[in-house]
């Protein structure tokens, strides 16, 4: 069947096995008995799969990513189950990170967009992770020159002294 672009609400509740592909790409099928159908009888495609597969609904919280990032592609393979949305962000990270610089571990300072491991890097759980001398930069900008100056002196002291 072709992809079409039909809004949910024109089709009849009578069509068994209709399927659909939402504008973000998502496919949406019929199956008026699982329990995360909406109220006209669809579900997302990777959700009946999963839970045609389990033979039971996900747990609370629990969301399923798609191995290669094509949301069309539910092949049982391609699915994961993540129990909760802080799992699979970190799916996504790490594999943003081994398709930028070939190690699924590292970061990216949001100062000069360099990857880089988290051991060179300033990680904090309420921040983006930078380098330490980046963000120095940056904080240096925003001062005037006399206090950026002042600020390199003590910098300068401090190192001497240790």
């Amino acid at each position: 069947m072709a992809e079409q672009s039909l809004c949910a609400t024109r089709v009849s509740r009578s069509r068994v096995g209709y399927r659909y592909v939402s504008p973000r790409g998502y496919v949406y099928v019929t199956d008026h008995d699982n329990s995360h159908a909406n109220d006209r009888g669809f579900v997302l495609e990777h959700v009946k799969v999963v839970t045609d597969i389990l033979g039971k609904p996900l747990p609370k919280g629990a969301e399923i990513h798609h191995i290669d990032e094509d949301r069309s592609n539910n092949s049982p393979s391609n699915l994961v189950v993540c129990q909760d949305s802080k799992y699979h962000k970190l799916l996504h990270q790490r594999l943003r990170a081994k398709k930028a610089c070939g190690h699924a571990s590292w970061r990216q300072c949001h100062v000069c967009k360099v990857w880089d491991a988290p051991e060179n890097l300033h990680i904090h759980p309420k921040s983006k992770p930078y380098h330490r001398p980046c963000m120095r930069a940056t904080w240096a900008r925003y001062r005037s020159p006399e206090k950026a100056h002042a600020a390199y002196l003590r910098r300068k002291l401090r190192r001497a002294s240790a």
